[in-house]
């Protein structure tokens, strides 16, 4: 994926159908990484089952799991897609498993992008057909990996998710990773035989595997006894015998142990405590005010820290094991969950004043990399009205032509304050959503608030508030007809050019043609 070409057209797809390439790259596996063949062959053997379930909590290792395998397996083409929270709008998530999917598979995507793009309200009865059509016949195995799915989950996605894994070819291997079941019909996949599950009891160390996962990560100060109590009091559990392997020194090993095994700090106070305290000041300040980042690079992290030279701390960190992972193009990095919740609740705690500006440098960032979902993330974190207004205006014409109004909508919700509701642009974009959405008693009442903007102001569809106000009033202005024809009239005098004069004269006709049926 290194070719020229590759990249113009990732960079044209991240612009126009919001698509983050780091999110179909896997992430390397980290620095010792114990190998687990009786894991691999496990996860082997799910190609004779429909569904191959990683479903274990936070901390399990199921991620490096995935990508030692993916790392140690000969045969089988992985297509991976990274799942976060934006992935609820089924038209994202399709777009990234079909990109990830064409990766490996040439035949994916030469239709069912475009149906995609043309139905993206009927994933599943006009795209997905399509798209298993150019899954099925003849070709070497291969295997979908969607991680995090926990982060995605709705009623829509599963639905959407179960469709294809009803039909899928039979060369293509379905694994889900997973925090907590979801909702899939579980038990009827596995009283049909149709499951292969990998469960927290799987993934779990042994007295062995702690043993050599320490020696792997440098140390060897560590007794089979010592070894077998770090089990014992884990319970296997991957995440904690990592700060063990950050925190114990060898000289010290069996009194730490001790401590450590007695169990009486939790994971989350080691995490914004102990480790921090390795770290020079400096680098702690960077990984705490890059927890609020979900992803990454070095160019980013210096604009969000204010500092240069992050590229080479963040490769040093992963090098480190400190719970950061990078991607196989060796470019975007992430935070474990559990060490990035730990640093933003640190982050909060100490620096709460910060946490505002750092998402406004994120925001500027990302909207001069063109990536203006991104940007509209954390504008609406930063509560920046003004740059949220101008980013959700910008976007809402390409969101509604692709049908993403649910990721219109959760930003919408998000801006939940009293100032973003009272922003004349967004309740606009509002007033549009629920005319969609066929709520029109909520759309009329946003566009009471929109009114109290600025007429000549642009924003969506680069036209005058004060015509799009009018515009929208007359054709949604369907319980008052009088004052919808009136809205019409007004739009047609404010029309910026003759296109729009012509879709005036159709809300002006669409009043009157109601007034003639109600007479």
């Amino acid at each position: 994926m290194n070719d020229p070409d590759d990249e113009e057209r990732y960079r044209s797809l991240a612009q126009d159908g919001g698509v983050i390439r780091s999110k179909i790259l896997p992430r390397r596996p980290p620095a010792g990484t114990l190998l687990r063949p009786s894991l691999i062959e496990r996860l082997e053997a799910g190609k004779a089952f429909r569904l191959t379930l990683l479903s274990a909590p936070a901390g399990y290792g199921k991620t490096t799991v995935l990508t030692a395998w993916l790392g140690n397996s000969t045969v089988r083409r992985f297509a991976w897609v990274s799942l976060d929270a934006r992935d609820t709008d089924p038209v994202r998530l399709w777009t990234h498993v079909i990109l990830a999917l064409q990766g490996v598979e040439p035949r994916a995507g030469t239709d069912s992008l475009a149906a995609l793009r043309a139905n993206p309200d009927h994933v599943e009865d006009r795209v997905l057909p399509v798209l298993l059509e150019e899954l099925s016949g003849g070709g070497p195995d291969l295997v979908l990996v969607l991680d995090d799915y926990h982060l995605a989950e709705t009623v829509t996605v599963d639905s959407t998710i179960g469709a294809f894994l009803r039909y899928r070819p039979e060369r293509v291997q379905f694994v889900i990773s997973t925090r907590s079941d979801p909702g899939l019909g579980i038990a009827r996949l596995r009283a049909a035989g149709d499951l292969h599950e990998i469960r927290a009891e799987h993934l779990r160390f042994d007295s062995t595997e702690v043993a050599q996962f320490l020696k792997a990560l440098g140390i060897v100060g560590v007794s089979d006894d010592e070894a077998s109590r770090l089990t014992e009091s884990t319970g296997g559990w991957p995440a904690p015998l990592r700060l063990v392997a950050l925190l114990v020194r060898d000289e010290e090993a069996s009194a730490f142990v001790d401590a450590f095994a007695a169990g009486t700090k939790p994971v989350v106070e080691y995490l914004t405590t102990d480790v921090l305290e390795l770290l020079a000041p400096d680098v702690q300040d960077f990984v705490l005010k890059t927890s609020i980042l979900g992803r990454m690079s070095g160019a980013l992290c210096d604009v969000v820290v204010g500092r240069s030279g992050s590229g080479k701390l963040l490769a040093d960190l992963e090098r480190s094991s400190l719970f950061v992972s990078v991607d196989v193009g060796g470019v975007w990095y992430s935070q474990h969950h559990l060490f990035s919740e730990a640093m933003r609740l640190e982050l909060s705690r100490t620096q709460q004043e910060q946490v505002l500006t750092l998402h406004l440098r994120a925001a500027q960032w990302f909207e001069q990399q063109g990536d203006l979902e991104s940007a509209t993330e954390h504008a609406i974190a930063s509560r920046n009205v003004t740059l949220a207004s101008r980013l959700v205006a910008t976007q809402v014409e390409a969101m509604a032509a692709r049908g993403r109004w649910a990721t219109v909508r959760s930003w919408l919700n998000e801006l939940s304050w009293p100032a973003a509701v009272a922003d004349p642009e967004l309740a606009w974009v509002r007033a549009t959503s629920d005319s969609f959405g066929h709520d029109l008693d909520s759309a009329e009442q946003w566009l009471l608030t929109a009114r109290k903007g600025a007429p000549d102001s642009t924003g969506s569809l680069g036209l005058p508030l004060g015509f799009r106000v009018e515009m929208l009033s007359a054709l949604v202005g369907v319980n008052d007809v009088d004052r919808a024809e009136e809205a019409a009239r007004r739009a047609l005098e404010l029309a910026p050019g003759p296109m729009w004069e012509g879709a005036a004269l159709v809300g002006l006709g669409q009043a009157q043609y109601l007034r003639s049926s109600l007479v």
